[in-house]
């Protein structure tokens, strides 16, 4: 693995003893297909449909379909807990699971083998069994979508490294730099939102953007927990920098936090910040005046060190 925000590799299979429940939204030509592993054990009802849900609400904001591939792949090549494969995947398989991913996140995610595109076949999604019965309703959605997103590549897909086909090739492409997200797309639409510089600032783990900057947005690093999380033309556009067809237009209304300086400073995240606390995969964020916030974690957002 490369880095937390777990990048597996391997193909996916449809096999007796998983529930395969499409979720391709109405009318749209993009088609992420949710299936769960183990029959959905773990899950509530409810829970399953809004994690339906928040497939199919990303399936929506794309505007194009895969090319389809050809899979023929072994059981456990890209997770252990993943069946094998044989047949034509014509959209994008994602596997969901509950699982104990310890304490402190909510979920983790990543994609798996490649399409000679670098657009991933497939990608699996677990979320966390501890504290999943009191996740809220509108937690689950977004974690959902949040997930999804790092399933299609975004925050996982974004260095060279990590875009490898299967037989070792490389497109060698960065989206990133040392200062932040740097590919065109997005970065203009940053911009467009007051965003300054000449790269986008990014959390530490380099797959999310910058908290104190972007706040509840969808892959913030720290977006706020029991609340929605705004879909910004930022991340659809990262989603078309990496090669996807999308509708900016689809995007939900969304303006960057209000802060002093929008750099690519990692240290901007702890600003202010007297004090934080985890409990049940919440991290409890007090600023300087005691204020309080939730912040929502997952895998890939591990702090290393905080010193206020």
């Amino acid at each position: 693995m490369k880095k937390l925000l777990v990048l597996y590799y391997g193909i996916l299979a449809l096999v007796a003893g998983f529930a395969a429940q499409p979720s391709i939204a109405q009318g749209s030509p993009f088609q992420i297909e949710v299936r769960f592993l183990n029959d959905g054990a773990g899950f509530s009802e409810k829970q399953k449909q809004l994690i339906l849900e928040g497939a199919a609400r990303v399936s929506k904001m794309m505007t194009a379909p895969l090319v389809p591939v050809n899979a023929d792949i072994k059981a456990g090549s890209c997770d252990k807990d993943y069946p094998a494969i044989k047949e034509t995947v014509r959209g994008m398989i994602v596997f969901v699971q509950a699982k104990n991913l310890g304490a402190g996140s909510y979920a983790q995610a990543g994609p798996c083998d490649l399409r000679p595109s670098y657009l991933p076949i497939y990608g699996g999604v677990a979320f966390n069994t501890i504290g999943l019965a009191e996740l809220s309703d509108v937690d689950t959605l977004y974690t959902m979508m949040h997930e999804v997103i790092h399933v299609l590549g975004g925050g996982t897909l974004w260095e060279a490294s990590s875009r490898t086909l299967p037989d070792g090739t490389s497109d060698g492409k960065n989206l990133i730099s040392s200062a932040g997200y740097t590919a065109a797309g997005a970065l203009k639409e940053y911009k467009n939102l007051g965003g300054a510089g000449e790269a986008i600032p990014l959390d530490p783990d380099k797959g999310h953007w910058l908290g104190s900057v972007f706040c509840t947005e969808i892959i913030s690093g720290s977006p706020d927990a029991g609340v929605a999380n705004p879909v910004s033309r930022v991340t659809l556009a990262s989603l078309a920098d990496l090669g996807y067809s999308v509708n900016l237009e689809a995007a939900d209304p969304y303006k960057l936090c209000k802060t002093t300086a929008l750099t690519g400073s990692s240290n901007a995240a702890l600003a202010g910040i007297s004090k934080i606390q985890f409990e049940n995969g919440t991290m409890h964020v007090y600023d300087s005046n005691g204020r309080h916030t939730h912040r929502r974690l997952e895998k890939s957002r591990m702090l290393q060190s905080i010193k206020p």
